[in-house]
């Protein structure tokens, strides 16, 4: 679940409601999700250092997912908005089909084969 940004107005009571829908949103937070690089081709490989179940609980609170790969002195990023399973396969991936993950098991680390930019 996504967090939902109040509009507060002037003169408003500030209710322990009010306060704890601000706490759930910043428990929320980032997970910054490492472990891959571009290959030669420039194409993604690698695991992540973080496993499908991580990366799906994190989603599940309204948590942003984010893949941090190095790059020519920097680094970018994809933002993880799938996790999804299935038939055996723990996918993560990011809403473009330009990064795709996959593990065998909840408790497995995702791999990114290559292929994806």
């Amino acid at each position: 679940m996504a967090y939902t940004k109040q509009t507060w107005q002037t003169g408003e009571t500030i209710t322990a409601d009010k306060l704890n829908h601000i706490e759930d949103g910043i428990a929320g937070g980032t997970l910054v999700i490492g472990g891959f690089s571009n290959d030669d081709d420039d194409n993604l490989v690698g695991t992540s250092d973080k496993t499908w179940q991580e990366i799906d609980n994190a989603l599940a609170t309204g948590a942003r997912c984010v893949v941090v790969v190095p790059s020519g002195g920097g680094h970018y990023q994809k933002n993880i908005s799938i996790a999804g399973a299935g038939d055996g396969d723990y996918i993560v991936a990011d809403d473009n089909g330009n990064f795709e993950a996959t593990t065998t098991s909840a408790d497995g680390y995702p791999v990114a084969g290559g292929g994806l930019r």
